[in-house]
């Protein structure tokens, strides 16, 4: 899944907003959604890779 950095960049503004906090500054933001963005893929690639030992497809070896 393609991860729009703008769109979260705009989603931590809003919630910040509606928390009532004072938005980061934009250098924050970007780094803010670059860690998110590194975190979902470690972690998606971790669990990824968990999946397939666990569970191998047809045509696999053990």
């Amino acid at each position: 899944m393609e991860l729009n950095r703008d769109w979260l960049a705009e989603a931590v503004v809003a919630r910040r907003r509606k928390d009532r906090l004072e938005p980061p500054a934009p250098g924050q933001i970007a780094r803010l959604v670059g860690k998110a963005v590194s975190t979902f893929e470690e972690r998606f690639c971790a669990a990824t890779v968990c999946g397939c030992r666990r569970r191998p497809g047809p045509g696999w070896t053990t």
